[in-house]
């Protein structure tokens, strides 16, 4: 019964879907630090279990957090800095792509991207899936929680997403127009104040069938402890009948139940009556 119960918890905790969450990805052209062009629009949301909004991360804006994708490059001694103002060609509002293929853990590159200046990011890990990867960062970052709002993916996505950033960064250097073109993100998460994150429900889920666990054992005992003290009482009143009946048998049915000690003269009678059946008769 026990065992049942704590696998049925553990089941619903690994089983209950995250919440609502969605990215929105379009390819622009820049020029004069202006979007001119949007194309190629596309859109994944978590109803696939593709992408999740890592739960305790900064919350995003009700319109979504919005900018240019760009990869982290690896950090020098993995010591995450604020970098020189001309490190960046231009000053875009942007979100970091980071994955395990970088040569720092995931804090540091999330620190560095927040040096950066980036407004979120986007998490990817070439080995572990989005469920996964949300338990291992929620062991590792929940001391040290993100000051930008995290949305994690699976591989296949991360990697399209950095296969088309590398991309256009490679093109970006060719192009005779003076135009850029980049991947443009809007990260959507349905996280509010007022309202409780996956893993809250995830919580309270757990608690409510532990709580319905418990009472069934408890009830299931209740109705055992009371089905004995019932037999018990039956098994009482029995005997106690019983009793009652041999308090009213008949007083010479009691004389004869009645034993009583064997006396000298008992003995003699018994011998007189032994003596007259020996004695032989003559005709």
């Amino acid at each position: 019964m026990r065992l049942h119960c704590k696998l049925v918890a553990v089941a619903s905790l690994l089983m209950h879907p995250a919440w609502s969450a969605h990215i929105r990805k379009d390819v622009v052209e820049i020029e004069n630090d202006a979007v001119v062009l949007v194309d190629a629009t596309s859109t994944i949301d978590s109803s696939a279990g593709r992408i999740e909004y890592l739960a305790f991360s900064s919350p995003s804006s009700p319109d979504g957090t919005k900018g240019i994708v760009y990869t982290l490059p690896d950090i020098p001694k993995c010591e995450p800095v604020r970098r020189d103002e001309t490190y960046f060609a231009a000053a875009y509002i942007r979100i970091a792509l980071l994955s395990d293929q970088s040569n720092c853990v995931i804090e540091k590159q999330l620190m560095q991207a927040q040096f950066d200046g980036a407004v979120g990011a986007i998490v990817y890990n070439t080995s572990l899936g989005v469920q996964d990867l949300g338990a291992f960062l929620s062991s590792r970052l929940l001391k040290n929680k993100p000051q930008i709002p995290v949305m994690l993916t699976d591989k296949n996505y991360g990697t399209i997403l950095r296969d088309e950033v590398d991309s256009l960064q490679d093109e970006a250097m060719y192009d005779p127009n003076g135009r850029t073109r980049a991947i443009f993100a809007a990260l959507y998460g349905d996280e509010e104040g007022d309202k409780l994150t996956g893993w809250e429900i995830s919580l309270i889920t757990l608690v409510v069938i532990l709580a319905l666990c418990f009472f069934t054992s408890l009830t299931f005992h209740v109705s055992a402890s009371r089905r004995r003290r019932a037999a018990n009482a039956q098994r009482d009143e029995s005997a106690a009948e019983m009793n009652k009946k041999i308090q009213t048998l008949p007083a010479c049915a009691l004389d004869r139940l009645t034993l009583r000690e064997v006396t000298e003269q008992d003995m003699q009678i018994l011998s007189d009556h032994t003596l007259q059946s020996d004695v032989p008769v003559h005709r």
